[in-house]
């Protein structure tokens, strides 16, 4: 297995595992909305839960493990670290997650694909990093 296939699947594990963060987020935020909670389970995690590129079994694995990330996200218990809910948290994960977009694009060794891929995604990586650290630059300290 080449170095563009592990970062291939290492993105696709870290993109779906953030969205089923969101859909725990979203879930929080949307108070009793139940119709845009299930049009998000059904536009954004079915399809994606359905076209994981692995074995089936590995599936019910992440999509266990997605679940579990989708109530902590949701319930945001007490025992877990303050800024794992805090929104920079967010932004950095994002930001990593974009950096490996990049790597998969660069490895693939197709110029077109990281034109189209690769650099937005490292022009987002900048983008969310600088705005998860500009509270920290400006003096705020998640402690």
């Amino acid at each position: 297995m080449s170095i563009s296939n592990y970062l291939t699947s290492i993105a696709i594990l870290a993109a779906y595992l953030g969205f089923a963060g969101g859909w725990g987020v979203f879930f929080r935020q949307s108070g009793k909305s139940i119709v845009l909670i299930i049009l998000y389970g059904l536009l954004l995690m079915l399809p994606a839960s359905l076209m994981l590129p692995w074995q089936f079994s590995f599936k019910i694995l992440v999509w266990g493990i997605g679940l579990v990330i989708t109530l902590l996200f949701a319930t945001q218990p007490d025992h877990m670290p303050f800024w794992f809910w805090h929104r920079n948290f967010a932004y950095g994960y994002f930001g990593v997650l974009m950096l490996l977009i990049l790597g998969w694009t660069a490895n693939t060794g197709q110029p077109v694909l990281w034109m189209w891929i690769g650099l937005p995604a490292s022009l987002t990586a900048i983008l969310v990093w600088y705005r998860a650290f500009i509270g920290y630059f400006r003096g705020f300290r998640m402690v």
